[in-house]
């Protein structure tokens, strides 16, 4: 899938707190019974990332 936007003079602030707010609607309005476990969601710098899980792509995900 692919959404493309139109929008200027922005930052890339912008554009996560919009896309945020977007996959959070998503979540409440077709899976009712998913919980999201944090919001705003968790972010990590490179550095943190390689730091703690050695990897710049880290699968954050809990699993039950």
């Amino acid at each position: 899938m692919q959404l493309d936007m139109e929008m200027s003079f922005i930052e890339q602030e912008d554009i996560i707190h919009m896309i945020e707010g977007l996959m959070i609607e998503l979540v409440k309005t077709l899976y009712p019974e998913k919980k999201i476990i944090q919001i705003p969601f968790p972010r990590l710098t490179w550095d943190e990332a390689m730091e703690k899980y050695n990897s710049d792509k880290p699968d954050l995900r809990r699993t039950k």
